[in-house]
């Protein structure tokens, strides 16, 4: 570790600033879900099965990210998205800090990985979810078990209390399981047997994934959320990452730890190997795995710079810098929670859901696009029960995805899959299925503002 550097203090200001400023944007389906499964929690105990939506209703419900949900939800509960969203802002850019504080190599070598670093990980953590409550702790566990590799001491297992809290927060603690699994085979190789230590760390690696209120039913939840194969096919999270200007940060440094690993692979120990190319593949193959990536290599590539011919960066007066740096950053934390409570708000207004409540009445069926699902049943309580799904795709039946997708996007069967609805809800860009369901007159549009779409069957 090394005293803080100016500018690396800079880079992490820069995106602290760029999350503040782009705060309602960050809200996503995964945050509402988070906010109304703690909601559920809180006034009614942990959920067994689905009570909420139309087409998973009765189905098993395993909550695994139940923890995080009562975390988000407390947090929320004591002043709506402000707070939440600024919590969101300061773990992603404290994750991003603490990396870059912990990477191995010189301040100079780190720059140059934290500045595209910063860009991937603004673009692709920034969103309000229960995933960002676990960066810390993939940082955390990249530093134990990298350290291990190179100086191996009882330390290493303090990823075992981190595992477990992981495994009530977040499904991509299979993923964190991995590493520590590729680490005792990385440890393993040159004597072709696991040592008791290494041995013993495995073994409760593999069992933290079990230390959850659901441990009899979480084999399958794994299996269904890993291996859906409808995910890769209908969720932009789950899709290969594209080349494209949003992630060519990522690629920049994809391309980077190639090359490091070509030309200088002594400056990796065999478990930074292995991790660096597993989290890139998963990376390439799901843009979800993108953010993994970019920690990890924040944390090793530095460290395998230092023997290429990159320009000095040095800088005077290295306080003032520091100095100007916090002065921003608590300037633009300032400003952010300074804004009124309806410009965090601006994409999904109260008033629309109090529309959709109206409008549905007491009895009818409300499809609503995957983006407002659980924040209608969070605003509207009366909703619960009536709507066709939400965030939690795993408990949908074979093929009710596709039906879902089917509908965003206007495809010919899409009144069929409508028929058992009366109230559809819809995000303005989506002018196709509008314009379909509003063409033969069978659907008439409900004024509920500028940033929700509903539509009613017409009677009569």
């Amino acid at each position: 570790m090394r005293r803080p550097d100016p500018w690396l203090a800079a880079v992490a200001v820069a995106l602290w600033c760029g999350l503040l400023a782009f705060l309602p944007s960050e809200l996503s389906p995964d945050g509402w879900y988070a906010f109304l499964g703690g909601d559920l929690i809180v006034h009614h105990g942990l959920p067994s099965h689905d009570t909420l939506t139309v087409w998973g209703h009765g189905r098993r419900w395993v909550d695994q990210q139940w923890l995080a949900q009562l975390a988000s939800y407390g947090v929320y509960s004591l002043g709506g998205l402000r707070p939440a969203l600024l919590a969101n802002a300061a773990i992603v850019a404290g994750s991003f800090a603490a990396a870059a504080h912990l990477a191995r190599g010189a301040a100079r070598d780190v720059l140059y990985v934290a500045a595209p670093g910063a860009v991937a990980l603004g673009l692709s953590s920034s969103s309000l979810r229960p995933q960002t409550l676990v960066l810390p702790l993939f940082v955390a566990l990249t530093w134990l078990l990298v350290e291990d590799a190179r100086r191996p001491s009882r330390r290493v297992f303090w990823v075992v209390p981190l595992l477990v809290l992981w495994a009530n927060l977040h499904g991509t603690v299979t993923l964190a399981v991995l590493l520590v699994l590729l680490a005792v085979a990385a440890d393993a190789w040159p004597r072709r047997r696991p040592t008791l230590r290494t041995s013993s760390l495995a073994v409760l690696a593999v069992a933290s994934l079990f230390a959850s209120p659901y441990a009899p039913h979480l084999p399958g939840y794994y299996r269904t959320v890993l291996f859906n194969g409808e995910f890769a096919t209908y969720l932009p999270d789950w899709m290969p990452t594209a080349l494209a200007p949003a992630t060519a940060a990522f690629y920049l440094l994809a391309f980077a730890a190639v090359f490091a690993l070509a030309r200088v692979p002594k400056a990796f120990t065999p478990f930074e190997k292995t991790a660096l190319v597993v989290l890139l593949v998963l990376a390439v193959e799901a843009t979800r795995g993108v953010t993994w990536f970019v920690l990890f290599v924040l944390v090793v590539l530095p460290g395998a710079l230092r023997g290429l011919p990159l320009p000095r960066i040095t800088v005077r007066r290295a306080e003032l810098v520091l100095g100007a740096a916090g002065v921003v950053a608590v300037g633009a934390l300032a400003v952010a929670a300074s804004r009124p409570a309806s410009w965090f708000a601006r994409d999904y207004p109260t008033s629309a859901a109090r529309v959709v409540a109206a409008t549905a009445g007491e009895n009818a069926k409300v499809f609503a696009n995957g983006a407002f699902g659980d924040w209608l049943l969070l605003k509207a309580p009366s909703l619960r029960g009536r709507i066709a799904y939400d965030a939690r795709f795993e408990v949908l039946p074979d093929g009710r995805l596709a039906d879902a997708a089917a509908v965003s996007i206007g495809r010919y069967d899409a009144e069929r899959i409508l028929r058992p609805f009366d109230v559809v809800v819809l995000r303005p860009e989506e002018d196709e299925i509008r314009s379909t369901l509003e063409h033969d007159g069978s659907w008439r549009r409900v004024e509920a503002g500028a940033k929700v779409v509903v539509l009613r069957r017409a009677t009569g």
